[in-house]
Formats: C-alpha cells, sequence, structure tokens
C-alpha cells in the first residue's frame, strides 16, 4: 500500500471518528434541551395553576400596587358626637394593624372592633373581617367597644372570644388541577422517569409503594376540593397528572389516564371510610348504611346527602376546640340579641358565624321544618344573614355575582324575547306584553330604570325555558292575602296596588314583596322584587330547600349561568339556551 493510501485511510479514520464525536455531542445537547424545555413546560403549568387558584389574590396586589403609597383617608365613628378623621400613609398590612393604628392616632384606651361602610349595600355597616374588606382610598369606620361580659344569664361569652371560624373549604374545583409534591423518592423516580420518557418514549414502572404515596397525596388534594367528585372530576385529575408525569401514562389506555382515574376512585373510597371512621361529619353522614352485618338498613346508594348545588363549605367540622354543648351557647345568646330593640348587628353575625357547622349539621341531617328553623335560628331570616350564610356555603357573593351576570346578558335576553315575539305561538303575546311594559317603563322610571330591566328579563326567563311561572310568581292586592291558595309552596308574594304595572307577573312598583316558604311568610321586603328574588335564591341554600318544581329549570339556569355554580353539567334546554346567550 502506497503512503498516499495509507494517508487516505488514516485521515478517513481520524474524520469518521470526529464525526461519530460531533453527533454524540449533538445528541446529547439535544436531549438536554428537551429537558430543560420539558423543565420549563412543567414549571409554567405549575405557575399557570397557582395564578389560577389565587387569581383573586394576583388582581388585589396588581390593583394596589400603584397605589401603595398614596394616603388612605378614614372617617372614625366614635359615637354621636365624636367623628374623627383618621390619615394612613400606607394601608395596613393587617386588620390588628389598622386596629393599633386608630387606637394610637386617637389615643384610645380600651379595645374595639370595627364595623364599615360598605359601598356594594348602600353604605349599610358590616363587621371589618380582613384589611382587603376596607373600602380604598377612602372609608369609613365605626369604633365598637368589645363588652366584657353581657347582661345574659346564659355564659357571660365575652366578644372577644367570638373570632370567626374559617370555612372548611376556600374555593372550588380548580380550573387547573394542580398535582401536588409527593414525597422525596417518588418526586427523584419521576423526575428521572421523565427525562427518560422525552429522550426514548419510555414509560415508568413504579413500586406499589410509590403508587401507593402518589394515589394517597392526590385523594388529600382531591378532597380538599369535594368530598364526593364526579368522573368528570376524577378524569380531569388523572389528566393532570400524566400531563405532568408524562412517564405515568399508560400505552394501553384510549386516554393515557384510563387506569390511573379508577384507581383515584378507589382510593376516594377507601379514604372516605377512614374518615367516616373518625368521625368526619361530611363523609359520616352517610355511613351506618346497608351491609351484610345491618341487612335491614338505607341501601348503600339511595338519599346520599352531598353537595349537589356546588356548595364549597356543604357539612363543615366545628370549630377547634368547640363542641356541641358550647356552641349551642352561642346559639342562644344569637337568639336573646334578636329580642331586642336595638340589636347588635356585628355581635350577631359573629355568633352566626361561629355555629354554622352546627346549624348546617341541624339543617342537612334533620331536615327540619322551616318554622322550626325560624324559632332556633331567627337571625337566619335577616336579609343579610341569608347573603353571609349563602357566602359561607359557597365562598361567593350572591346579589354582586347575581346582578353582573345578569346586566351582562339583560341586551342579549331582550333581543332573544323580540325574537321569540314573532315565533313562539304559545308565548308570543306573554313576550310581547314584556316588552311593551319595558319600553313605557325604561324611560320613565329614571334612576330605577335598572330594576325595569332586571323585572322584564326575569319576567321573560322561564317563557325562555318553556315553565309557568304563574305558582311561583304572585301578584295579590291588600285585602287578598287571606284568600285559598296565595300561600302555598314556595313562592314570591308581591303586594300591588290598583293600578301598579305587572310585567309577566312581576310588578315594577310593589308596595311590599313577601317570600313564601312552606306555605308561610317568613319575610318581607320593601324594595324591588329582583332583590327579593335574590334573597329566595340564598334560602334555598341556606336552609337546604328543593328549587320549586315549577321553575326548576329557571333556578338551576340563574345557578349555573349567572352565578357560575356549575357541575359541569346542563339539561339540553338549558345548554341550548346558554349558547344562545353567547352566541
Amino acid at each position: 500500500m502506497s503512503k498516499i493510501e495509507l494517508l487516505r485511510e488514516f485521515l478517513n479514520q481520524k474524520l469518521t471518528a470526529a464525526a461519530e464525536e460531533i453527533f454524540g455531542v449533538v445528541e446529547k445537547t439535544i436531549a438536554e434541551y428537551q429537558v430543560d424545555v420539558f423543565r420549563t413546560k412543567e414549571e409554567n403549568e405549575r405557575l399557570r395553576g397557582l395564578l389560577v387558584l389565587h387569581r383573586g389574590d394576583f388582581t388585589f396586589e396588581m390593583e394596589t400596587e400603584g397605589s401603595v403609597n398614596e394616603a388612605i383617608k378614614l372617617k372614625v365613628i366614635l359615637s354621636d358626637n365624636r367623628i374623627e378623621k383618621v390619615i394612613l400613609h400606607s394601608q395596613p398590612d393587617s386588620l390588628n394593624e389598622l386596629i393599633s393604628t386608630i387606637k394610637e392616632k386617637l389615643h384610645l384606651k380600651f379595645d374595639f372592633r370595627l364595623l364599615y361602610e360598605d359601598p356594594d349595600f348602600n353604605n349599610e355597616l358590616f363587621h371589618l373581617e380582613t384589611i382587603e374588606d376596607l373600602p380604598y382610598p377612602r372609608a369609613t369606620v365605626k369604633v365598637l367597644r368589645i363588652r366584657r361580659d353581657t347582661d345574659l344569664g346564659l355564659t357571660g361569652l365575652s366578644a372577644t372570644e367570638l373570632q370567626d371560624a374559617p370555612p372548611e373549604r376556600l374555593g372550588r374545583w380548580p380550573e387547573v388541577f394542580v398535582i401536588p409534591t409527593f414525597s422525596m423518592e417518588v418526586e427523584f423516580a419521576l423526575r428521572e422517569g421523565n427525562c427518560a420518557y422525552l429522550r426514548h418514549e419510555m414509560v415508568l414502572k413504579i413500586t406499589r409503594n410509590q403508587k401507593h404515596n402518589i394515589l394517597d397525596r392526590m385523594a388529600w388534594t382531591i378532597f380538599n376540593f369535594k368530598a364526593y367528585p364526579s368522573d368528570r372530576h376524577f378524569a380531569k385529575a388523572a389528566e393532570a397528572l400524566v400531563t405532568k408525569h408524562p412517564c405515568l401514562k399508560e400505552p394501553g389506555s384510549k386516554t393515557g389516564c384510563d387506569g390511573w382515574k379508577n384507581s383515584l376512585k378507589f382510593k376516594m373510597g377507601n379514604y372516605r371510610q377512614k374518615l367516616r371512621r373518625v368521625g368526619f361529619p361530611e363523609v359520616a353522614v352517610n355511613g351506618g348504611r346497608r351491609s351484610k352485618h345491618r341487612p335491614d338498613n338505607e341501601h348503600a346508594r339511595s338519599n346520599i346527602k352531598r353537595a349537589r348545588r356546588a356548595e364549597v363549605n356543604f357539612l363543615p367540622n366545628f370549630p377547634q376546640g368547640e363542641d356541641e354543648a358550647s356552641l349551642e351557647k352561642h346559639r342562644l345568646e344569637m337568639v336573646h340579641e334578636m329580642t331586642k330593640e336595638n340589636r347588635d348587628m356585628p355581635l350577631i353575625n359573629q355568633h352566626m358565624q361561629k355555629t354554622f357547622a352546627l346549624r348546617r349539621q341541624e339543617i342537612v341531617k334533620s331536615s327540619p321544618s322551616v318554622e322550626h328553623l325560624r324559632t332556633r335560628w331567627p337571625a337566619l331570616f335577616l336579609e343579610a344573614q341569608v347573603h353571609a350564610e349563602f357566602q359561607r356555603i359557597t365562598n361567593q357573593r350572591l346579589q354582586q355575582t347575581f346582578y353582573t351576570a345578569l346586566d351582562h346578558h339583560t341586551p342579549r335576553l331582550l333581543t332573544l324575547f323580540r325574537e321569540k315575539e314573532g315565533k313562539s305561538t304559545t308565548h308570543g303575546g306573554k313576550f310581547s306584553s314584556i316588552l311593551r311594559v319595558y319600553n313605557e317603563q325604561f324611560t320613565s322610571q329614571g334612576e330605577n330604570n335598572i330594576t325595569v330591566a332586571r323585572s322584564a328579563v326575569l319576567a321573560g326567563l322561564p317563557l325562555l325555558l318553556r315553565e309557568d311561572s304563574s305558582d311561583v310568581f304572585k301578584i295579590c292586592e291588600v285585602g287578598e292575602l287571606s284568600n285559598p291558595g296565595i300561600l302555598d309552596g314556595v313562592s314570591i308574594l308581591s303586594v300591588v296596588g290598583q293600578h301598579n304595572e305587572v310585567v309577566g307577573g312581576i310588578p315594577i312598583r310593589p308596595a311590599h314583596v313577601s317570600i313564601v316558604l312552606e306555605d308561610k311568610i317568613v319575610m318581607t321586603n320593601s324594595r324591588s322584587w329582583p332583590d327579593t328574588l335574590v334573597v329566595v335564591f340564598g334560602l334555598l341554600y341556606s336552609l337546604h330547600l328543593n328549587y320549586p318544581k315549577a321553575l326548576g329549570s329557571t333556578f338551576e339556569f340563574m345557578q349555573k349561568v349567572f352565578l357560575n355554580l356549575d357541575d359541569g353539567k346542563l339539561k339540553p334546554k338549558l345548554l341550548a339556551l346558554k349558547n344562545e346567550l353567547l352566541a
């Protein structure tokens, strides 16, 4: 072999080795890049989930960030004869800091709590529970001295003992289910498995103990949102699991996570059983069902007491350190306070907050009559407490959320009324009547035209859902209250004058509006008809009552579309109307 051939062969060997080395470096770089991309995507998904869960917190921070250094002006009412002005150069970090600052600036030597004027309720006074509730940058607060003992012969509970108990759950099922952190061993195995999956699409074979840890943590996280999740919720959780950890995907499954979904269902059943044994109220209420040892008991799957209308705190535990006897003392003090002419409303609110779990257990377990509840819980039939109880149950403001959605959909609903007016043979005349009164009254009512619009839309909503509202939305004159059939079932009874304009069973200017439950008037409202309907909706949640049968679809539509208290399922006609609204 000549020297040239030897040189050529030598160069070929070197070039081949160099090419192999370059390809190896490139392949390694690509693999590392893919791992970095996956980790970045994983982190983005985690942050996106946190953003969804804490959207309200971030919104508040964004709204106040630019104005955190602006002065806050407080009108502080100490008594009828003493009103002070206090200027804060920055927003306090907590309610205790605000109270301490007011004490220092006004030289107050006594303990007190604060009430504030809430602009959402025509500046009515409410107990200031968190610093976020304080209107910004100007607010009116009232100082209420804490009474160290009461004038009752019961227990002498001090107001400082009446701490507001936080709800068991603080949120509904999230839009993005955030996967929890597992044990250190499992997290390490999943991290390595995810890298291997990206390189070679190899799934991870986990041990029995590792799977047990994953299912345990997943069940705990799911229970924080729902004790009895639906099939859709299990599917969402399983999908989120294999999305974050693709090495856990199941090659033989159509969705890649059907096996995980089934495992989560069984795990949740076992998890509820463990909680039931220790007396956890939300699941213990369904204990003692039929079994081989109790063949005569109620069937295991019948009449399950669980949240069915997106209740977040359906059956909460007693506050820490409290039992039925201690909470009963708070209830008795509330009842006594309700008998006074000048009621201490913040004190009543604190007693109601404290006894929330006791009240829910009575209502859910025993299903007492409305008359019985009016005797034991008279404050529950105050309008402010109806709104407060709804928020305790759902963690959502009732009136504000309802009216925001209703006003948003009003233009489109009126358009649908006009379209149905000419097409509908059954309700065409009723739509015409609603639109005629709306057109006449809207321009003549001035500041009250928003009430006219809301009344017209709520009058026509049952017609769009092919329901008859005459058995629920009732009209009578003052002398007709004793007529047979007036006080039947669940209804809104409007008392009107002889020349009052009525739209589809809804009066524009009623003398007063009463709420009828179980054939008796339980509340009377001199405000607008739409306000009364909102209170009725809150009462049905607070008292755990079914929607009136004649307007079941209408109330369900208000729940799932207007209030967004949705379990993910809509009846065909509800879905059809929702699609028309969003078209």
